[in-house]
């Protein structure tokens, strides 16, 4: 994969939570086939901080709730329990509404379907390695699926924002990054930045996470 050549080939560790041997083999040639990324079989089940050695060499766990017996931000706590530092890749087939906002406030949580591009669970590794919260496109289109929200105490959305600083701001709420917004708006990344930063602080939202809460709230998302 060539957008990888520039990292050190096997330079990273990623811990596979998956009780289905042959899927766990199959993200494995998947990493391995990438150049950059080492995969290691971990138990499922348990008490992770029995696993404590095993998840001390890994960079990043890959998981899927369904065969973890518990949603994402519990295995999230369980394992960082035993390993603070982890950061996290979600593998699955779906994501719900609260799944992606538990990644979001979380941290250093990427998020990627099982039907996406091999190179996407790749790209979300690296990403997650490095600190960085990422949803595949598949991912953040769930966020256009309707779902019960919660009331909010923030105020409704009113003419404050300008049509541009909407969409900025509906962009970001849906996961997608500074470059992908950029290309898909005709506009500069400082451009994009500066409207962000604008319309956040016209409805008093100082990061990504209440960016997120205040659109599912409102019923924009």
């Amino acid at each position: 994969m060539s957008f990888f050549t520039n990292i050190t080939p096997h330079s990273l560790v990623a811990g596979i939570a998956e009780s289905n041997p042959i899927l766990a083999r199959g993200v494995s040639a998947i990493l391995a086939d990438s150049g950059v990324v080492e995969g290691r079989v971990l138990p499922v089940g348990g008490d992770s901080r029995a696993c404590a050695p095993e998840l001390a060499t890994c960079d990043v766990v890959i998981f899927d709730p369904s065969q973890t017996g518990d949603d994402l931000a519990a295995y999230v706590s369980l394992v960082r329990s035993a390993h603070e530092d982890a950061a996290f890749v979600v593998y699955s087939d779906a994501f719900s509404h609260r799944d992606i906002q538990s990644a979001i406030e979380l941290g250093r949580i990427c998020c990627v379907c099982k039907s996406d591009d091999p190179e996407q669970l790749v790209l979300a590794t690296l990403s997650a390695s490095r600190g960085a919260t990422y949803f595949s496109l598949s991912v953040a289109d769930t966020l256009d699926q309707p779902e019960a929200r919660p009331q909010s105490d923030y105020p409704v959305m009113d003419d404050r924002l300008s049509p541009r600083e909407s969409a900025v701001l509906l962009a970001f709420a849906r996961g997608r990054g500074l470059k992908q917004i950029s290309e898909e708006l005709g506009l500069s990344e400082r451009t994009i930045n500066t409207y962000k930063s604008r319309a956040a602080r016209k409805l008093g939202l100082s990061n990504r996470s209440e960016i997120v809460q205040y659109a599912l709230a409102n019923g924009l998302i």
